[in-house]
């Protein structure tokens, strides 16, 4: 079955703020990714923003996606607590699967979901607007989303995991022997002989 985005999760843009010199709470910002939408880790050392009543309606929730809908940098990101108090920059949508929903979808899911090539392809294919892409947040609530059984939802979670933990090592091992063979040929290079 397919589902609008609108009837199973709430869509609200995130907010324009100047930084604080000292903050308790991260401000996410689309510099805070990857081209993939994985957080780069070292970027998000301070705390930007000062944490107060008109910010607390703002704050991220476990379990939010935030989707990245300016810029040609699209990609959605899933918040979890352990990050630390933040808030989305209004280059985001945030997107909140509805308490009544949270029994038929799993925000892995969703996540995974709409990260998929074929999705992102749609989605782009919709955004308004040349020198900054924006899709809006109409766009985004009657993009349809298919909900298979939740057995099938943690079967494709676990499928992408494994997966990309084999990429993950797939690239090692290509980088590790990159450095064998570039040293190997250094040393024959300097006519060092190479057994073998």
């Amino acid at each position: 079955m397919k589902f609008k985005l609108s009837e199973i999760a709430e869509i609200h843009a995130g907010i324009y703020r100047k930084p604080d010199l000292y903050g308790d709470i991260i401000y996410l910002q689309v510099k805070h990714f990857d081209n993939k939408g994985n957080i780069i880790s070292d970027k998000i050392s301070s705390k930007d923003l000062k944490l107060n009543k008109r910010l607390k309606k703002h704050l991220l929730q476990n379990d939010d996606i935030i989707f990245a809908a300016k810029g040609d940098k699209n990609f959605a990101f899933l918040y979890h607590h352990k990050l630390g108090p933040a808030v989305a920059s209004s280059s985001f949508l945030v997107i909140r699967i509805m308490d009544s929903q949270k029994k038929r979808i799993k925000p892995e899911y969703l996540h995974w979901f709409l990260n998929h090539p074929f999705t992102q392809a749609l989605i782009k294919m919709q955004a308004k607007g040349s020198a900054l892409p924006v899709i809006s947040k109409a766009v985004m609530e009657n993009f349809e989303i298919p909900i298979p059984s939740l057995k099938i939802q943690m079967q494709i979670k676990k499928i992408n995991e494994l997966w990309k933990s084999e990429k993950s090592l797939m690239q090692k091992i290509i980088s590790q022997k990159e450095k064998m063979y570039q040293m190997i040929l250094y040393k024959q290079a300097n006519g060092e002989q190479i057994n073998g």
